[in-house]
């Protein structure tokens, strides 16, 4: 069983390492732009930068790794200071290997708990959840339809 973590985990790390060098290449390619096109008038966009993310990991019957790998390590490339990450339990707890992969990603904090309450929560905050700027991650219409019920100011919605 420890051999199998272990290549598990190296596997893990080889493909961590992949993204992040990828990731970061994308980064380099995404600049700020600025264009006057007439005289006063000045046209582009901006990167601006996010200081918490919600990532959404489903997986209630079958693991959801390649999820949890592109959200957090997304977000850790990109600068973001801090990671809450959800994923539903499955049979009394989570798939290991997702959490495996939120940690190795960079989430600061990992939660079981799955669907539109964990979208909810990370969205709108809890006593135990600080509410998070952006929410990340594949879900079904439930989790985007919690994400959408928000107040309004609080995380946008990349479900």
């Amino acid at each position: 069983m420890k051999a199998e973590i272990a290549a598990l985990r190296a596997e893990f790390e080889l493909l961590q390492g992949d993204l992040t060098i990828r990731l970061g290449s994308m980064m380099i390619a995404m600049r700020d732009v600025e264009v006057e096109t007439l005289a006063g008038v000045v046209l582009g966009h901006g990167h601006i930068p996010v200081g918490r993310v919600g990532c959404y990991v489903p997986g209630g019957r079958h693991p959801m790794v390649a999820s949890a790998h592109m959200s957090t390590l997304t977000a850790r490339v990109a600068g973001v200071e801090h990671i809450t990450a959800c994923t539903p339990p499955n049979r009394g707890g989570p798939h290991p290997e997702t959490i495996a992969a939120m940690h190795l990603g960079g989430a600061d904090e990992i939660h079981v708990l799955g669907g539109a309450q964990a979208v909810a929560a990370m969205a709108l905050g809890t006593a135990t959840f600080k509410p998070v700027d952006m929410l990340v991650g594949p879900g079904n219409a439930y989790a985007r339809r919690a994400g959408s019920r928000r107040n309004r100011g609080s995380a946008p919605v990349q479900i």
